[in-house]
């Protein structure tokens, strides 16, 4: 801030885009009684063996799957397991899916008030289910494992069949969905939707709009928009600027979908 400079942590698609949202969900409640923020990087139909390909790090991928995840109930910061509890939900227009527990809260911990709130994210049926099975094995796991003397983690192997046989070229969609609950019982949904390909992978280009607008931004509304740590849900007054921004920077029509509802 001594500076003078702004810094836009997490602009990205989740953390980031979700963050959006959440802040102009408070702007239009004030009080929120339960956030759910439902993110989700996925093939557009149910690949086997497991309903997911790799896109990105594997390693860091599975790491998604052990990595405690920070959500508030009573308002209280708790920790999830994230394989402790499957959830399943039906997005309006889009299908059905399972969830888990994530860790993308981050800035929204201090930012949002709210007596409950989580992240999670979103998988086609079956599959956390066969992620719990490669748990129970101990194949997901940070364990070493020794062979031919020499120590081994476990996620690094299953990274590597990971790499080997989930790197197959389909199509892809990046969903958002979010639902605000006030304390009067008003609900707000979103629901974002970015179609891909292999070429083209939707997760990509969403975080790469948002990061690009996010500097847009910053040079469009300089004096509007004070110095320091400006986390996406303090930036909420600009969500119609960032929403443009999606619709504009596709390649082609039709590959993204925003649909809300305030009632």
């Amino acid at each position: 801030m001594k500076c003078g400079r702004t810094y836009i942590p997490d602009a990205g698609f989740a953390p980031g885009y979700s963050n959006l949202l959440a802040g102009y969900a408070q702007d239009l409640f004030k009080d929120i009684e339960r956030l759910e923020i439902y993110v989700g990087g996925i093939p557009r139909e149910n690949i086997p063996p497991i309903g997911y390909v790799v896109t990105w790090s594997a390693e860091d991928l599975l790491e998604e799957y052990l990595r405690p995840a920070r959500a508030v109930f009573d308002q209280k910061i708790v920790y999830k397991d994230p394989l402790e509890h499957i959830g399943e939900i039906e997005i309006p227009g889009i299908g059905v899916f399972q969830w888990f527990y994530s860790d993308g809260l981050r800035t929204l911990l201090k930012n949002i008030k709210a007596r409950d709130m989580f992240e999670a994210t979103l998988r086609w049926r079956g599959h956390l289910e066969k992620m719990r099975i490669l748990k129970d094995l101990g194949l997901l796991s940070r364990e070493k494992i020794v062979i031919d003397d020499n120590q081994i983690d476990m996620i690094r192997i299953l990274a590597s069949v990971f790499e080997k046989n989930l790197k197959i070229k389909t199509d892809d969609m990046a969903i958002l969905f979010i639902r605000a609950v006030s304390r009067d019982e008003r609900v707000y949904e979103e629901t974002v939707v970015m179609y891909g390909d292999h070429e083209d992978p939707a997760t990509t280009r969403f975080t790469a709009i948002v990061f690009a607008s996010s500097l847009e931004l910053l040079i469009d509304k300089r004096s509007k928009i004070d110095p320091g740590i400006t986390p996406l849900e303090k930036l909420y007054r600009y969500k119609d600027y960032y929403e443009e921004r999606l619709y504009r920077y596709q390649p082609k029509k039709d590959l993204v979908k925003i649909n809300r509802r305030i009632l």
